[in-house]
């Protein structure tokens, strides 16, 4: 079969990931194109996405977990990410290095316990039951299944809670070895 008709599924399953735009929204099933090329992401998108591209070295108030864990087992690879920050709800930071896709967060910000129970339940019918960490400033929900691993961090704040949901490859480290 054509290497273009092989990468079809992989780009539908990336544009309907990006097209989610109200709700909670993951699906275990939406982020399993590790390694997609940043052009196919690109050009995947609906027409009319709202997106910025920029370099994290030039920013050094951008902040997040993975590239922060990436860093710390090879610095060289600093000026080889890219994040490409989608306009959705909720808001998409895709970490692309050396042009391919190795990570998707999902920036939430303030939401109710309520809908984090249900982000939590939704994710669980995908990945299963999570490992749960928690203390004062910082709860974690860890999920790890096939391709895929996921991360929840909600961070309390009142009646409200910050969630962020870090999403990246089950083969991270084997990944990087690569680049």
């Amino acid at each position: 079969m054509p290497r273009n008709l092989r990468k079809v599924p992989v780009r539908l399953i990336l544009a309907a990931s990006l097209a989610l735009a109200a709700g909670i929204g993951a699906h275990s099933d939406t982020y399993d194109a590790w390694g997609t090329q940043k052009s196919d992401v690109l050009a995947s998108m609906a027409a009319g996405s709202g997106y910025r591209e920029f370099a994290p070295s030039g920013d050094p108030s951008y902040q997040n977990v993975i590239m922060n864990y990436i860093l710390t087992i090879n610095k060289e690879l600093s000026g080889s990410i890219t994040i490409v920050k989608v306009s959705s709800r909720p808001e998409k930071d895709l970490l692309f290095i050396n042009g391919k896709l190795y990570s998707v967060t999902e920036n939430y910000g303030n939401m109710s316990r309520e809908a984090l129970e249900g982000l939590v339940r939704e994710l669980s019918a995908g990945y299963g039951e999570p490992v749960q960490q928690a203390d004062s400033s910082l709860t974690t929900y860890t999920f790890t299944t096939g391709a895929t691993k996921a991360i929840v961090y909600s961070y309390p704040g009142g009646k409200n809670i910050t969630c962020r949901v870090y999403y990246y490859s089950a083969s991270l480290f084997k990944m990087l070895m690569s680049e």
